[in-house]
């Protein structure tokens, strides 16, 4: 599905889907892997957090595309203006 944001958002951790993500438009700090901080079981498998620690954080633009892979932490840590980018949610069987 095709998203758009301008700001920063929530740290994720998808139990069971792998995201696969392609910067459509714009630009943004992306950050993952490491431990989510302060996550909460938001619906079964999904959780929400406040930062991650030990990590890695990327310069993402368009053009881009990256594969998170399920369990690991990621999010849009800083939207400068905007971005917007397609996601693709592979389930793990």
């Amino acid at each position: 599905s095709g998203s758009h944001r301008e700001k920063g958002g929530q740290v994720e951790v998808h139990d069971k889907e792998t995201d696969v993500l392609y910067i459509v438009d714009g630009e943004a700090t992306f950050a993952f892997g490491g431990q989510m901080v302060g996550g909460k079981a938001t619906q079964p498998g999904q959780w929400l957090g406040s930062d991650i620690t030990g990590g890695q954080t990327h310069r993402v633009a368009k053009g881009d595309v990256f594969v998170i892979p399920a369990g690991v932490p990621h999010w849009f840590k800083e939207v400068p203006k905007s971005v917007s980018y397609f996601v693709v949610k592979v389930l793990k069987p």
